[in-house]
Formats: structure tokens, C-alpha cells, sequence
């Protein structure tokens, strides 16, 4: 299921920032009482004082051709990081760009940090779930060129002197992994 593969490839992230020297939060959404909703999940966040919040996901389109990765941000403040996690995604598995994009979703609306909601393949593609998504070296690969372009965001923020929102100068990183 997508949340399997998810919460891998969240997991996998969070170890290669941690070994970065970043502070991670993983909100993992599904628990034994059942699933968090929304709202908990960026309580959670908020509680934790990010700097930033990739939320991992995986398509599905009804049509099995479908295909690619793209990312989604709502405010202006986020479009640099789905911009540079957009790349890091074609880097990690080189599949059709589907885009940096604007997207009314709740993880990427109801932020006061950069948010973005990645979309790493398609589960509905067979090959893309055979061949990128069950794959752990892929998975790994997605993990590391996401860090890599959390980093360079950070990077490209401390080179023009601001920080978006006023709130990215302090915190930490938090990765979901929603359903």
C-alpha cells in the first residue's frame, strides 16, 4: 500500500538529515488507534517549530499510463523548496517531469513554514511501482536527493539574506507521510 511505501522512503529521509545534523520529526500517520487526521498532523508539526515540511506521497491516476513525479506548494514562500525537491525527484529517479505546482492541499495551505506535498511516481503505473516504488535502492535514492535539495534550499535562503516567512530562521525539519 502507499502508506507502506511512503512511510519508507520518510523514514529513509529522515536518517540521511539526521546524519546532516538535522533536527526531524516524522509524523507517522498511521497509528494503532487508527489514522491521524489532518489537523493532528500539523499540530504535530507546529508543535515541533519546523523550519520546513515535506509531506511524501505517491500518485495513482485511473489511467494505468499515468506517470511521473511532481510537488505541490500553496504559498510563494514554498515555491523555491517544491522547486528544488521537483528536481531532486527527476535526479533520484528520472521519470517524466510532471512539475513544481501550485496546490490547495492541506499540509501546503495550513503552514506558517515551507510546505510542500511530493508525489515521487505513480502506484497505478506498473512500472513505476515495480521498478522505482518497491525498489529499496530507489527508495534511497529519492531520500537522498530530497535531502540534498532541502540543503540546497537552505543553502540558496542563506545567499539571498532572507528567510520567506520570518519563521525559517529557527527550527526544525519535519517529514510526513501521509496515506
Amino acid at each position: 500500500p502507499e502508506k507502506v511505501i511512503n512511510w519508507q522512503i520518510a523514514k529513509r529521509l529522515a536518517s540521511v538529515l539526521e546524519n546532516k545534523g538535522a533536527n526531524v520529526l516524522l509524523i507517522n500517520t498511521q497509528v494503532s488507534s487508527g489514522k491521524v487526521d489532518l489537523y493532528n498532523r500539523m499540530n504535530q508539526a507546529y508543535n515541533f517549530g519546523p523550519q520546513l515540511l515535506i509531506s511524501v506521497h505517491n500518485n495513482s491516476d485511473k489511467t494505468a499510463s499515468a506517470k511521473g513525479h511532481e510537488v505541490y506548494y500553496f504559498y510563494p514562500w514554498s515555491s523555491l523548496l517544491s522547486s528544488k525537491t521537483n528536481s531532486a525527484l527527476g535526479d533520484a529517479i528520472g521519470n517524466a517531469d510532471r512539475g513544481s505546482k501550485f496546490g490547495r492541499y492541506f499540509v501546503t495551505r495550513s503552514s506558517r513554514f515551507a510546505a510542500v506535498l511530493v508525489e515521487c511516481a505513480f502506484m497505478s503505473n506498473e512500472y513505476e511501482y515495480y521498478n522505482y516504488l518497491l525498489d529499496t535502492g530507489t527508495q534511497q535514492s529519492i531520500a537522498n536527493e530530497l535531502a540534498d535539495a532541502i540543503v540546497r534550499y537552505f543553502q540558496a535562503l542563506r545567499a539571498s539574506g532572507s528567510y520567506s516567512t520570518g519563521s525559517e530562521s529557527v527550527g526544525s525539519v519535519a517529514v510526513t507521510a501521509p496515506t
